[in-house]
């Protein structure tokens, strides 16, 4: 387990404002048997958090794709310089394809794999931040469109068959006519090999997302003129991290609970990690247990430190308007909004009164 505290030890890392840079170096790689049919069946937190290639055991392998990746997102090597590092870094490992697949997809050495892995790689860390810095803008930029951003090598029929194929089965409120939807589209989501809602949604493919202004929205038909669209907001990588166990003794369970100093509880035969600092729901006392522990790093819990500059600013509604006066541009402020969105969701409600009654009963307990 250490490597799950090692990916999720501070949640700061997950808010809105991440970088692509930040998002990537996150990745560990992971050597796996799965082709990539069966790795897309995997829960999306697997996929955030690891750096894979379909069918690779070889680590030495994925280790080298992954700094020629780091390096174009950096922007400290060229798509040509990458490719170098590639095939250097290969040669190092010794390694050779298998017979019969020399010089086919399935080859490493082959320059198609490379680009493919390469711009995959790269475009899907410049979409998950560029997805979470657009929902900020939700109230001009309601929905996204899907545009043409490179010409691949054999396009694939996206207005013609892609788009107006996808809309029923996903349950889209999008149009055939235009490839424009909210941003929280089932459409989005349909459409991606990878379970996300942003580009390259399709291995190679040269397709990206501009924003879709609120009045071509209306105009098109796919957002009410009365319509609030507000999206989900960007939530922590770690949100829905867990893993099965079959640790059953109580005893062992609270050794394990305690060496892992408050990021992993138990729920039935899940280890789920509690994601202290997150977006993740919980229930008032289990909040009040995360928040009242120390980070790892021996700091307070930034979202506790948030609810105590709220209850300092009148802990009622008007402190909500304060804390973005007082706070603008801060992690701070990150910190609160983030703890605010975990408590709605988790009394599923919108109302106001609700919010700032676990809120109080929260400082209550931790404060």
């Amino acid at each position: 387990m250490g490597h799950l505290r090692w990916l999720c030890a501070d949640s700061r890392a997950c808010i809105p404002n991440v970088t692509p840079q930040d998002y990537f170096r996150k990745k560990t790689p992971l050597p796996t048997e799965l082709r990539t049919r069966e790795f897309a069946r995997l829960p999306l937190w697997i996929k955030e958090q690891s750096f894979f290639m379909a069918g690779v055991m070889r680590a030495e392998a994925l280790n080298t794709f992954r700094q020629a990746a780091q390096g174009v997102i950096d922007g400290t090597v060229s798509e040509q310089e990458a490719l170098r590092i590639i095939r250097e870094g290969l040669k190092a490992s010794g390694y050779k394809p298998e017979p019969g697949q020399d010089g086919t997809i399935k080859d490493l050495n082959s320059v198609h794999r490379q680009m493919i892995n390469l711009r995959t790689n790269v475009s899907l860390a410049q979409g998950w931040a560029w997805d979470a810095q657009s929902r900020q803008a939700w109230e001009i930029y309601p929905a996204r469109e899907l545009i043409r951003g490179r010409r691949p090598d054999e396009p694939r029929l996206w207005e013609q068959k892609l788009w107006p194929d996808a809309i029923g089965p996903s349950g889209s409120g999008a149009k055939p006519e235009k490839m424009a939807a909210l941003i929280d589209d089932p459409i989005w989501v349909y459409l991606s090999d990878f379970g996300t809602p942003f580009t390259p949604l399709k291995w190679g493919s040269g397709m990206m997302q501009t924003p879709f202004r609120r009045t071509e929205a209306i105009k098109l038909g796919i957002l009410r003129r009365d319509q609030q669209a507000k999206p989900q907001p960007s939530g922590s990588l770690n949100e829905t991290l867990e893993v099965q166990t079959q640790i059953t003794d109580p005893q062992a369970r609270e050794e394990l609970i305690g060496d892992l100093r408050g990021l992993g509880t138990f729920r039935e035969n899940a280890l789920v990690f509690t994601d202290p600092n997150g977006s993740r729901p919980w229930p008032v006392p289990m909040l009040a247990q995360l928040l009242g522990q120390m980070n790892i790093d021996a700091t307070e819990n930034y979202q506790k430190r948030a609810l105590r500059e709220w209850v300092a600013l009148g802990g009622d509604s008007r402190a909500f308007a304060k804390m973005e006066d007082e706070f603008a541009g801060t992690d701070l402020l990150d910190d609160w909004n983030m703890l605010v969105r975990r408590v709605s969701r988790q009394e599923n409600t919108t109302s106001a009164a609700q919010v700032i009654g676990a809120l109080l009963q929260l400082a209550e307990l931790i404060l």
